[in-house]
């Protein structure tokens, strides 16, 4: 069984004024901070970002990453297309997904999604659920769903909730007591607030 990483870079950044995947959190842009929790646990890792940012990232050998931009036919089509892309060009059996500007990602978390997949390999999708709120972002994705991705886009459906409506999902419930895992940064605003509570 082989396990993908997968980094999605690829939002527009429209509120935060620049493309997020490049801020900083305690000297680390956000792409590495996701790569580091990512490398203990995957084959190799596809970072799907847009074709103008490609020359922005510092790769290493040790790293097993790929840069990835959508394929022509999805290009700008969100989530699903970065996710259908590394599919389409990647080998591996499953996929653990993440939004680039995740910082507060840990490896715990993403110990509990594997361990929530091996108990069930029949599932499509691994998806965790806090405060009653589904986090399709930080999930993983078995490779059989690519060609449902595919369809989907064809017929113009962007939503990751559209894609789980008709997969089989095992939602895993994520204890809120670490109430920043899934936060993701949006605006400036919200970015001065996590680097005032690091200082």
């Amino acid at each position: 069984m082989k396990i993908n990483g997968l980094i999605l870079a690829g939002g527009e950044s429209r509120r935060f004024g620049s493309p997020k995947v490049f801020a900083t959190l305690n000297g680390l842009p956000f792409y590495r901070i996701v790569l580091n929790q990512l490398l203990p646990f995957v084959s190799e890792t596809a970072i799907v970002a847009k074709n103008d940012l490609m020359k922005q990232f510092s790769i290493g050998e040790g790293d097993r990453v790929t840069l990835l931009t959508d394929v022509d036919s999805f290009v700008g089509m969100g989530p699903l297309a970065g996710i259908y892309s590394a599919m389409e060009r990647m080998e591996g059996d499953y996929f653990v997904t993440i939004a680039c500007d995740m910082p507060f990602l840990t490896e715990g978390l993403i110990t509990m999604l594997i361990d929530e997949l091996m108990l069930h390999p029949d599932a499509m999708a691994i998806v965790p659920v806090e405060n009653e709120r589904t986090q399709p972002l930080c999930a993983i994705y078995h490779a059989s769903c690519e060609n449902v991705i595919k369809h989907h886009l064809q017929d113009g459906r962007k939503r990751m909730m559209d894609l789980l409506h008709v997969i089989k999902v095992h939602y895993v419930s994520v204890n809120a007591s670490n109430q920043r895992h899934f936060m993701n940064v949006n605006t400036t605003e919200e970015y001065e607030t996590i680097q005032k509570g690091i200082d």
